[in-house]
């Protein structure tokens, strides 16, 4: 990514405007997602009680590299490392170091990577051996709102945080508000911004 060489030009969002994709956008960015699914699929593998979030890191990063991808968080606005893994109750973006994963440790692994031109951003959280039943259930039921059939054509963008609500607010949690989801392609982050709280935003998902 061009911000490696010139992090200057990084300076929060990079396009102010939703962009549509082409077919071949679309599928160069399905191949990247693959990619990314892949890598956490393989981060799943290495979550056991005495392992470092360093060690995974480095796993991580060898894994994108060897297929072909540069792990998009590497270096972005200086993060110095290539996945970030975050541990019970940091909410994202912790940073890989030499604490060793201890049994019951909720752990979100977020893996972003850039491939033929195109980024994928995916995260995916986990239970480290046995948790505890309030660990469990937030887990299943972030699992349950991320399911949710929301994403369509022609469906409202507040449609995806009215749907995480729902779930939350089932189960007496909290919404984080001051993060969101994001637009993406040749640019790491990018509009149109998607909350995960109600909002009025009534602007339809558009296909592409």
């Amino acid at each position: 990514p061009p911000y490696v060489k010139e992090p200057e030009k990084v300076k929060g969002w990079w396009n102010i405007r939703v962009q549509a994709k082409s077919e071949e956008d679309l599928e160069a960015m399905r191949k990247a997602g693959r990619l990314a699914r892949e890598a956490l699929d393989l981060a799943g593998t290495l979550i056991e009680p005495g392992r470092t979030t360093e060690e995974m890191d480095k796993e991580l990063h060898a894994f994108m590299c060897d297929n072909g991808a540069y792990p998009s968080d590497l270096q972005y606005k200086g993060f110095p490392k290539s996945v970030m893994i975050s541990i019970n109750e940091v909410i994202a973006h912790g940073i890989p170091d030499d604490r060793e994963i201890q049994d019951g440790d909720l752990v979100n692994v977020d893996v972003t990577l850039y491939c033929d031109g195109f980024h994928a951003d995916t995260a995916r959280t986990w239970v480290c051996g046995e948790g505890d039943p309030d660990g469990i259930r937030l887990v299943d039921s972030t699992r349950e709102a991320l399911e949710a059939e929301t994403v369509r054509a022609g469906a409202p963008l507040n449609a995806i945080g009215s749907a995480v609500c729902d779930v939350a607010e089932r189960e007496g949690f909290g919404v984080v508000k001051t993060l969101v989801g994001h637009g993406i392609g040749e640019f790491f982050h990018g509009v149109p911004q998607i909350y995960h709280c109600r909002t009025s935003d009534k602007r339809p998902m558009i296909e592409g």
